[in-house]
């Protein structure tokens, strides 16, 4: 059905936006984790009036500003040298945000659980690149086989494309706000295990 009402860069445009969410989140919060913690800066923070789910949501507060960033980048990209049509909507900005909430909550447990930086990209890696191809950034899920379809429902960036998809382009409002919620909801069960998990004192 999709494929008969979009071009692929129309069904391309927000899956580009999901990767950039995820890889910035993802990425930029084991980074920091790792150097802070090589640099004994977590540690130092542990002297600090800072409690760690103050840290947690100043990272993701920083995370969302380069993911409106880089969306608007994209978008403008998308609109200007592609032609696309899109729908710019509050739901769109509701996504963004639960993309920056869910992957750097995400990339807070992949540095916690792995701690050496280049094991911790090693880890990174292999939870990202399985969903560049499972979440339904390059083609429908609906096209893979029901084994496939099956994992891409327990993968947070299938919800995020398929959202800023019905946001911007489908404009389905009633079925990004259903997948914005679920979004948000993994965001805030990743940011509590990952502000649990993360030990200062002992850093």
């Amino acid at each position: 059905i999709l494929s008969t009402e979009l071009r692929f860069i129309d069904f391309f445009l927000p899956g580009v936006i999901g990767i950039a969410i995820m890889s910035t989140g993802v990425f930029g919060t084991i980074g920091t984790n790792t150097k802070y913690r090589k640099n004994g800066v977590l540690k130092k923070l542990a002297t600090t009036p800072i409690s760690k789910l103050e840290w947690v949501i100043g990272l993701v507060i920083y995370h969302a500003m380069i993911c409106v960033i880089a969306s608007f980048i994209i978008t403008t990209v998308g609109m200007l040298v592609f032609n696309i049509n899109v729908n710019i909507n509050i739901m769109v900005f509701l996504l963004i945000f639960s993309g920056a909430l869910t992957f750097p909550g995400l990339g807070m447990i992949i540095s916690r659980i792995v701690s050496e930086e280049e094991s911790a990209d090693a880890a990174g890696n292999v939870v990202t690149f399985p969903m560049l191809f499972l979440a339904g950034t390059f083609f429908p899920i609906d096209t893979m086989p029901p084994a496939l379809q099956i994992l891409a429902k327990f993968l947070p960036l299938t919800y995020l494309n398929a959202g800023l998809r019905n946001a911007m382009i489908l404009n389905n409002l009633n079925a990004a706000f259903i997948n914005g919620l679920i979004m948000f909801g993994i965001g805030i069960a990743f940011i509590v295990i990952g502000s649990k998990l993360l030990d200062w004192k002992n850093e």
